[in-house]
């Protein structure tokens, strides 16, 4: 056993007698936190840890005697300043980071870029100016006595460098820094075919090449998975137990894929495709810019880089009008010739800082609304007679017999299509269009890609237009008295807490009681869903069956939309949307089945196949959308504005992937804290029992964890079994959050759940006279929620999605 008194560091050699001395070190010199996921090696033992969490305990327990806490700082070896001392910083590199973030994520011309630049620029050289004159001073006033040569040189090393911010001013000169600093991936020009114009004054044509920018995938891949953070995840990765189906990994489809069974760390790409419009047409010379942009994202990446927009990323970007031209085959030429060289046996090898990687990856899944899906995949339009990609079922049968179980496609089925459509067989293939260029994969086919995208059936389809009809009906009876007027009044006034008031819902627009425009986006159709009950509940009967038709539909989405679902439950679902679709015949008789409807009669099998839908819908890759359509409407030139989004999207992708950093994304964020007191000391003290460093604990007024917030007020679901109904989550309001050692702790009030309110579909509330302090990471669920009132003034919580335990 090596000497209690002298605790070595794992990283530099470096000795310590005081275990908060050695936390200490480990935090400031190596950014060690508890919380991180990292290989270590005790050297005091050579035991290996994954955590520093228990590398930390298992010093404490087996190298620390009970004295060394409260001894002074005794240090057996010399520190070695060179394995932690910064090197000198780069001013280029940082400048670059900041512009490339300022033109993605702000709304900021390239001119306004050019401004900041500048503005840095001055403040660099008034700070450099001004430690300058406060060393001087420093000297003068302790009568320090330098050579006038020495001290000259030594105040050159603080001298501004003018040089440092040559060139950085044009979004040439930044991409050409990237390159060198942060790993930025050049697009390179695929020619789709030429385009002729006439030009006045010219007496030959001009004749251009028509292109599209493409971002080779294989070194978006080396970027990615050459990272520290995905490399030590992509060694542990893991299926989740207890028939719990938590991300594509649980579903049926990876553990009985034939590529991730030769090659377990291969990498699963998910491939994404869809139109936006750039600009606003509106104008004397403005024109339409409508594009169409190629994404890819990766599943084997941990669970909050999973859903981070930074985790979708542009491989191409062009005109519509082209990809209308030249075919979708066309635009993903690039794209399958080096999806050929990952899928092969010998992979893709490469040498990253010294370090050997071989790459392997395929095309686990599609992901888009229905029209692009149908068209990537080779499938006739979803307004055709064979309307679905999943089931072979006619537009009759499922306006006619829409509980009718069609049977599903086969490869064996859609290959025999294909045949005869090349033989040049002019008839109704099952809907089948054309050859799917991803079925060149060798492991990839598109009669598998059990996808749908929940955002556009639910929230922007059948979701929207149950709600729609609901609101019709209810106005139309007129023993609720209940109008349009009284409703956009209560929908304008509700209470949705801090949480929700973002995504409040729009006035609805009615021009006749028949008909009514909703015109929501996906997640003002979320936050009206299951407010609207609260809304009309002093007016409408609980026992209404349109509000219980709308019940319905928010109990299928809590289901849906939840990022952990057991097995077991897939039935159940398949009873509510059956359901579903019988009440909605009989409450709508007038409105037909529309194709959406029919998607979600696929979800059980889908999650079954998949995992969680939530995990593959479009909201990643919708907001991504947003960034170039907010840049879009800045930007002046259109001359080849694909290129320029594409430039644009890889200057933010290299400087989040690009960069030698330990963590791809940031974990806390907050922005004021105050010190803490003697109460929260000792409260934090009875839950560690251990003596609380106070220079390490900090008490926030809101934070934010993977972008997901927090605040006093809010609710947390601590855990599931309440004291009344062990099925019942047990929920508690924030009352302080605590920061201690870069761990954060929530101080709830704890609150009784009574039962779940069958009219509102959502749990009735007490408060108690009781507390708990419960750590970020042993929450049951991650999701913040608000306390919604009725018109009584009860309180209660209303899910967006189950708590599974």
């Amino acid at each position: 056993m090596p000497d209690t008194n002298n605790l070595i560091c794992c990283k530099c050699d470096s000795a310590f007698s005081a275990l908060v001395d050695f936390q200490k070190h480990l935090k400031d010199y190596h950014d060690l936190k508890v919380s991180d996921n990292v290989q270590i090696i005790c050297k005091m033992c050579r035991k290996e840890f994954k955590w520093v969490r228990y590398f930390i305990k298992h010093v404490k327990e087996y190298h620390v005697t009970p004295t060394v806490h409260n001894e002074p700082q005794i240090k057996k070896r010399k520190i070695d300043n060179s394995t932690w001392l910064p090197k000198n910083i780069d001013f280029q590199s940082h400048i670059c980071d900041i512009a490339a973030n300022l033109r993605f994520c702000t709304d900021m011309t390239a001119t306004n870029v050019g401004l900041v630049v500048n503005k840095v620029e001055k403040m660099t050289e008034s700070i450099m100016k001004e430690v300058e004159i406060k060393i001087q001073e420093f000297f003068t006033e302790h009568q320090v006595n330098v050579p006038d040569e020495k001290l000259k040189l030594f105040l050159n090393q603080f001298h501004y460098d003018s040089s440092q911010f040559m060139n950085l001013k044009s979004m040439k000169s930044q991409i050409s820094i990237l390159k060198n600093k942060y790993n930025y991936i050049d697009p390179i020009d695929i020619r789709l075919g030429k385009e002729v114009k006439f030009v006045k004054g010219q007496s030959s044509p001009d004749v251009q090449h028509i292109v599209i920018s493409y971002v080779p995938v294989i070194e978006i891949i080396k970027m990615v998975f050459s990272q520290e953070e995905v490399v030590n995840f992509k060694k542990d990765i893991k299926t989740s137990k207890n028939d719990i189906l938590s991300c594509f990994e649980d579903g049926e489809i990876y553990k009985n894929h034939p590529f991730f069974q030769k090659y377990p760390d291969g990498i699963g790409i998910f491939l994404y495709n869809d139109d936006f419009l750039a600009n606003n047409p509106i104008g004397s010379k403005a024109r339409q810019q409508k594009l169409g942009g190629f994404y890819i994202s990766f599943m084997n990446l941990p669970e909050h880089l999973r859903d981070f927009i930074g985790n979708v990323h542009p491989i191409a970007i062009t005109k519509q009008e082209y990809i209308k031209t030249y075919g979708i085959d066309e635009c993903l030429s690039a794209f399958m010739l080096e999806l050929m060289s990952l899928e092969s046996d010998a992979g893709v090898s490469c040498t990253i800082k010294n370090k050997k990687f071989t790459f392997r990856a395929t095309v686990v899944g599609v992901i888009a609304d229905s029209l692009a899906a149908h068209e990537i995949l080779g499938f006739m339009s979803p307004s055709s007679k064979y309307f679905c990609r999943i089931c072979i079922i006619t537009r009759n049968e499922w306006k006619f017999f829409p509980s009718v179980n069609a049977d599903i496609r086969t490869k064996e089925i859609h290959d025999e299509c294909i045949t005869k459509i090349k033989s040049g067989d002019t008839d109704n293939h099952m809907g089948v269009k054309r050859e799917c260029v991803l079925n060149e994969s060798k492991y990839f086919h598109s009669t598998q890609n059990f996808i749908f995208d929940i955002m556009h059936d639910v929230l922007e389809g059948q979701a929207q237009l149950d709600l729609r009809l609901i609101i019709s009906k209810l106005i139309v009876n007129k023993t609720y008295d209940l109008n349009i007027e009284c409703l956009n009044y209560r929908i304008s006034n509700f209470n949705y807490g801090p949480l929700d008031s973002k995504d409040k819902p729009s006035p609805i627009l009615c021009d006749t009681t028949s008909n009514i425009k909703l015109q929501q986006r996906a997640v003002q159709t979320w936050c009206l869903l299951r407010a609207f009950p609260f809304m009309v509940s002093d007016k409408v009967p609980k026992d209404d069956p349109y509000l219980q038709h709308l019940i319905n539909i928010n109990k299928i989405n809590e289901i849906i939309f939840s990022p952990k679902i057991p097995s077991h439950i897939l039935s159940y679902l398949e009873e509510l949307i059956d359901l579903h679709i019988e009440n909605f015949q009989k409450l709508f008789p007038e409105q037909s089945l529309i194709n959406k409807l029919m998607h979600m009669k696929h979800y059980p099998m889908c999650i079954r196949q998949c995992g969680p839908l939530r995990h593959l819908s479009c909201f990643k890759y919708e907001a991504k959308h947003n960034l170039f359509i907010k840049y879009g409407a800045l930007c002046c030139n259109y001359k080849n504005i694909s290129k320029t989004m594409t430039n644009i999207a890889q200057m933010t992708q290299c400087s989040i992937w690009g960069k030698d950093q330990k963590y791809i994304r940031e974990r806390i964020n907050y922005s004021a804290s105050n010190d803490p007191n003697e109460e929260e000391i000792m409260i934090l003290k009875s839950v560690l029992k251990e003596e609380v460093r106070i220079e390490n604990l900090r008490v926030l007024l809101s934070v934010s964890i993977y972008s997901k917030r927090y605040q006093n007020g809010l609710f947390l679901a601590l855990r599931i079994g309440s004291d009344i109904d062990s099925n019942m989550p047990a929920f508690g309001k924030i009352m302080k959050i605590i920061l201690y050692n870069d761990d954060i702790y929530f101080y709830c009030q704890l609150y009784r759940t009574l039962y779940l309110n069958e009219a509102l579909n959502a749990y009735k509330i007490n408060e108690t006279d009781s507390y708990e302090l419960i750590n970020y990471e042993c929450l049951v669920d991650n999701h913040a929620l608000s306390e919604w009132n009725d018109f009584n003034g009860q309180s209660y919580i209303c899910l967006y999605h189950m708590i599974v335990e």
